[in-house]
């Protein structure tokens, strides 16, 4: 009975590892992949408080120019990210919603 626990709890664990992956959409170069990724982690550290609204801007502008490619995968990325940088303005609410529309383009 251990072994078979065993044996489908080990299946369980390997088959969860499959959903954890991540790849970039296949309309995005992949400088504006990793320059999405950046923008994602520093508007979790704004939204987490470990950076204030002025250093997360900076480094937001910052990548914008990192965005290249002309697919609609590159273009709406790089869209998300100016809208993280204007909804720092607004409120956290904002920045959030902003921050899931990123995550969602970069299927993350």
């Amino acid at each position: 009975m251990k072994k078979l626990f065993a044996v489908l709890l080990s299946c369980f664990m390997v088959f969860g590892l499959f959903g954890c992956g991540s790849s970039k959409p296949d309309d995005m170069t992949d400088e504006s992949y990793s320059a999405g990724v950046k923008v994602l982690e520093i508007a979790d550290k704004f939204l987490d408080n470990k950076i204030d609204r002025d250093e997360a801007d900076r480094s937001i502008s910052q990548l914008i120019e990192d965005f290249t490619g002309d697919g609609m995968g590159d273009f709406k990325a790089k869209e998300r990210s100016k809208q993280i940088k204007s909804s720092l303005y607004i409120s956290v609410a904002s920045v959030q919603g902003s921050r899931d529309d990123l995550a969602e383009v970069l299927e993350k």
